[in-house]
């Protein structure tokens, strides 16, 4: 006999501009692409997939919002200029750089204003780098050795992922509007471009009922885009999920 113990909210995850149906939200991109909202159809949450996860979205969550343990979810797309032109999307070694760069100057901008975000429990960046679900990981979010790889879908492929403090990162998660040129290939099993990159970053979050906080994070992303990058912010109502942890615990006498 087991009991299944239920603790809410185990995480309430807030995402501050976003559809009702996803938990993502702004959005990087050419003023000509389509709407964030169709762009992450085939994005994957970090939460996604773990049977131990239950997500509520309902009157009791938002009213806890922020009392406890509340994270803002915050994600960037990334889109080549050259949308119609290039093959590969946004997979190639100038938009991966670029967005390099990007997590660089976002990274700086963070610090230096002392903005609280959910840092890496590894120690990376002497413990103060933000964690970030990021295509970058793929390569160690490394200059040179992004440079020396010359296959970048064989290392995204679908059969790999890497892991970011423990966790695992898969292409599903940071790489948006994935498909194929080939007609063999089915049921999304494989890509060989992907139109945008994706960049996911929390934050914790105690202003539920406002947006000073988000207001902030939007102005940290213009001024590390000023220097690379157009930007077009797609404003969205918020969404609020809370995620409850289920266990199995032994039958106790």
């Amino acid at each position: 006999m087991v009991i299944t113990s239920l603790f809410y909210p185990a995480l309430a995850i807030y995402s501050s501009s976003q559809p009702k149906s996803l938990s993502i939200l702004d959005t990087f991109v050419a003023p000509n692409t389509v709407s964030g909202f169709h762009a992450q159809h085939d994005l994957v949450n970090i939460w996604s997939g773990h049977d131990t996860l239950r997500i509520r979205e309902d009157a009791v969550s938002r009213a806890r919002c922020g009392v406890e343990r509340t994270l803002r979810v915050e994600r960037i797309l990334i889109q080549s200029p050259l949308v119609e032109d290039d093959r590969d999307g946004a997979l190639n070694h100038q938009i991966l750089l670029s967005t390099l760069h990007l997590e660089h100057s976002l990274q700086e901008l963070i610090s230096s204003r002392d903005m609280p975000c959910l840092r890496r429990p590894d120690g990376h960046g002497n413990g103060k780098d933000c964690f970030v679900l990021s295509p970058l990981s793929f390569w160690s979010h490394d200059k040179q050795i992004l440079l020396s790889d010359y296959n970048i879908l064989d290392t995204l492929s679908l059969s790999k992922n890497v892991s970011v403090a423990g966790i695992p990162v898969t292409p599903s998660m940071i790489l948006a509007s994935r498909g194929s040129n080939e007609h063999h290939v089915a049921g999304g099993a494989n890509f060989d471009f992907a139109m945008f990159l994706a960049l996911t970053y929390f934050f914790p979050e105690t202003d539920c009922l406002g947006n000073l906080e988000h207001t902030a994070w939007l102005q940290v992303l213009k001024n590390a885009a000023t220097q690379s990058a157009e930007l077009t912010i797609q404003a969205q109502e918020p969404t609020l999920i809370a995620l409850e942890v289920s266990f199995w615990l032994p039958e106790s006498i």
